[in-house]
């Protein structure tokens, strides 16, 4: 019962969506064969065939074929009322297709039938309108011999016409294939828009993929050079330190001779010795080896000189010393 009812109201959905369309618009994309307005009542009306109702049980002679939707007169079909509470439009047909199974001798298979479309959830009476195949069938072979192919057999009602029977597929047997080709190039337009549309954000994507695989590379070069930079810091530390030694610090012959011209007279020196940045003397003095160190402080030496140990006197009264020699700025 809810298959039928849900297969009711997706056919509704698709014929209220179907009568939106424009006429053009199902002919060139729903392969929808266009047709012409059959009508029997004589009413004037622009691009409406009249046609006395005779043709529909009189044979004719005419070889043209025109597509027509036949606008029945409500006379030639069975009109039934229905009455039923107050119920959901969605159910109506499931509720006139019940009754018409159990209250007349038809079978579904035997008839065409239809709703009236002024049917509301508040009403409490369905019209329904009903013909045999049988009797359409001979509409249809008769209307064809006078020049008409049927499309769709309707009914007018209050509020617009209801499809009583149609036959588009056999006025038009291909349209399934033209639909179907029609959705197919329409998805190949929209995939080639999306594809349109996409290519810019698309190369983005790509540029911005390249950019970070550069900006990555340039990274690894930029640690490596970092890395080159603190060896070469490294190097030029220690070249600066080598020019300092050779350039800046004192040297030994130049400190020899420093020495020699500020030692007085009354010393007399038994031995040197080179020990790092450190010049050591020992010797001998007439005079005080204090006051010796003094002496050579005040002489403006490169070197610091102070009493390396404790002074002693030899047997001919001299004094004899230790002095050390510290470059300037070091300690002792």
């Amino acid at each position: 019962m809810t298959a039928n009812t849900l297969s009711h109201l997706w056919r509704a959905i698709r014929r209220v969506l179907h009568d939106a369309l424009p006429c053009w618009v199902r002919v060139m994309f729903l392969a929808e064969p266009s047709a012409r307005v059959l009508r029997f009542d004589g009413i004037p009306a622009r691009g409406i065939i009249h046609e006395s109702i005779s043709v529909l049980t009189t044979q004719g002679n005419v070889a043209g074929r025109r597509n027509v939707d036949v606008v029945l007169p409500q006379e030639i079909l069975l009109e039934r009322s229905i009455e039923i509470p107050p119920t959901a439009v969605s159910k109506h047909r499931a509720i006139a297709e019940l009754n018409l199974l159990r209250r007349t001798p038809f079978n579904l298979s035997e008839v065409h039938w239809v709703l009236s479309g002024d049917a509301t959830s508040k009403s409490d009476v369905l019209c329904q309108w009903v013909a045999k195949r049988s009797d359409l069938s001979h509409y249809r072979n008769m209307l064809l011999s006078h020049g008409y192919r049927v499309r769709r057999f309707v009914v007018a009602g209050q509020k617009g016409q209801a499809v009583l029977a149609d036959f588009t597929s056999d006025v038009a047997p291909r349209a399934a294939t033209w639909r179907r080709m029609n959705v197919l190039l329409l998805i190949g337009a929209i995939g080639a828009g999306l594809l349109l549309w996409l290519q810019p954000a698309w190369q983005a994507k790509i540029e911005a993929d390249r950019q970070l695989a550069a900006r990555d590379t340039l990274r690894s070069e930029a640690v490596a050079l970092r890395t080159k930079i603190e060896a070469l810091k490294g190097l030029d530390t220690a070249r600066a330190a080598f020019i300092e030694n050779v350039f800046e610090r004192p040297k030994l012959v130049d400190a020899l001779h420093q020495m020699t011209v500020a030692l007085p007279d009354h010393v007399w020196v038994s031995d040197v010795e080179f020990v790092a940045e450190q010049i050591l003397i020992n010797g001998e003095t007439s005079q005080s080896a204090a006051a010796l160190v003094l002496e050579l402080t005040d002489a403006g030496l490169p070197f610091e000189p102070a009493l390396s140990g404790s002074v002693s006197r030899t047997a001919e009264g001299k004094e004899r010393f230790g002095i050390v020699f510290n470059a300037n700025g070091s300690r002792q």
